[in-house]
């Protein structure tokens, strides 16, 4: 019996040793099993046995500080709910406006146009600021200066004054608080190469009249207009010249209006004017015996329109230093004015008297284009831009304008009704010296 209980004893304690070498894998689960690692020599811990790749561990990183600055700082630019606000504004009707001239280097026109008589032009990087009360609201700057990229284009027009283009757009920048609204003014013409301004105002300070109103106005002017040019061919006086042209010299009647202002006037100058049609300087320059005349002196002056080609003037110019006869370009209305910049940057020394500028200055000053062109297919010159044509040889001659009654080709009650106060100065405008603005 004793022995019975001996090995059950001996059992039992076998059983208890196996279960604390063992109980691991067999101790039902519990959340102490789920954090068990075996336990190398070392101390080091093994990854359990059922490896799950990173693919499927991978979590998304949380944003970064930065992001979620962006995210909370990024806000929209435009609502175009907002693009019609502008009309609500209400912008300035303006009473009076002044005409402002822009010099620009090494140019022989100035652009112009029209602005509020209160508004003030001061000198800054590129150009001018303008204010007005002592408030800035605007700027006029050399070049394309287009400006920030925010802002968002609502309109356009454009307006062709002579040479000159102008291109006017409505524009807004901003939403909210922060809404504006401006007119840009991108004004620009060709003499050599692109002549630009670009004037930006805020939209309070234009109404729909003023702003139209500065658009119509742009124009470009011969710098010779600010000057009647007195004197400047005197070595012709008490002699002769010649006119060659083409038909505009015929429907114009220069030859006969500036002989009978010599008439007038007690003035001795024998007046040789030619009329060819569509005629140019080639005409001319390729004709013998007129060729063989200036080269005899027969000529004091020879007034060349038609100058489409540089190689055929510099031919005459040398002709006509051969004898030191006077050439000068004198450009019909129906000209291109890059042939005539051409010419004249190509031979600096060569005399001009712009008849096709004086008749275009005249027009754009507020008389009838129709005072000046025929109504015909090529709209050839009126004995009136005649009359203005004659006036400029004359004055350049004799250093004076001429007096008396007209009685060749035009009334003298049609000169003064159109030309006012131009037939007695020579002045096509009176500039002051405070309204040009140089653009450097």
């Amino acid at each position: 019996m004793k022995r019975v209980l001996a090995l059950l004893l001996l059992i039992s304690m076998l059983s208890l040793c196996s279960c604390d070498l063992f109980g691991a894998s067999n101790t039902p689960d519990s959340e102490e099993s789920d954090s068990v690692t075996s336990t190398e020599s070392d101390g080091s811990t093994e990854a359990p046995s059922d490896e799950i790749s990173l693919e499927e561990t991978a979590t998304e990183e949380p944003p970064s500080e930065k992001t979620m600055l962006e995210e909370e700082t990024t806000l929209p630019t435009d609502d175009e709910a907002e693009d019609d606000e502008y009309l609500e504004i209400s912008a300035r009707s303006v009473e009076a406006f002044e005409r402002r001239f822009f010099d620009f280097e090494e140019c022989q026109r100035l652009l112009y146009l029209d602005l509020p008589s209160d508004w003030e032009l001061s000198a800054a990087e590129e150009g001018y600021r303008i204010a007005r009360e002592g408030r800035v609201i605007g700027t006029l700057v050399l070049g394309g200066k287009q400006g920030s990229s925010d802002w968002k284009l609502l309109d356009t027009d454009i307006s062709q004054g002579g040479e000159a283009l102008c291109e006017h757009y409505l524009e807004k920048d901003g939403i909210g608080e922060t809404l504006r609204f401006r007119h840009r003014y991108y004004l620009r013409f060709v003499e050599g190469k692109r002549r630009i301004l670009t004037l930006t105002v805020d939209y309070s300070e234009l109404d729909g009249d003023a702003a139209q109103h500065l658009l119509a106005t742009v124009g470009v002017i011969s710098k010779s207009l600010l000057d009647p040019g007195f004197g400047t061919l005197t070595e012709a006086q008490w002699g002769s010249i010649a006119i060659l042209g083409n038909s505009f010299i015929s429907t114009s009647k220069i030859g006969g209006i500036l002989n009978d202002m010599h008439t007038q006037n007690g003035k001795a100058c024998y007046i040789n004017s030619m009329s060819r049609g569509y005629a140019h300087i080639d005409t001319y320059v390729n004709d013998e015996a007129l060729m063989e005349e200036i080269v005899a002196g027969t000529y004091d002056a020879v007034f060349i329109c038609g100058v489409n080609s540089n190689s055929y003037l510099g031919k005459l110019k040398d002709i006509c230093d051969s004898s030191g006869t006077t050439l000068v370009i004198f450009p019909a209305h129906n000209e291109s004015q890059s042939n005539i910049d051409s010419a004249r940057e190509a031979y600096p020394d060569v005399q001009i008297v712009d008849w096709k500028g004086e008749i275009e200055a005249l027009i754009n000053d507020g008389r009838n284009r129709w005072d000046f062109c025929m109504d015909d297919q090529h709209l050839h010159s009126t004995p009136l831009a005649g009359y203005v044509g004659a006036h400029m040889i004359f004055r350049a001659i004799w250093g004076e304008v001429p007096t008396g009654e007209s009685t060749y080709g035009v009334t003298q009650r049609e000169i003064e009704s159109i030309l006012g106060e131009y037939a007695s100065t020579g002045r096509v405008i009176d500039v002051d010296e405070d309204d040009i603005y140089e653009m450097k």
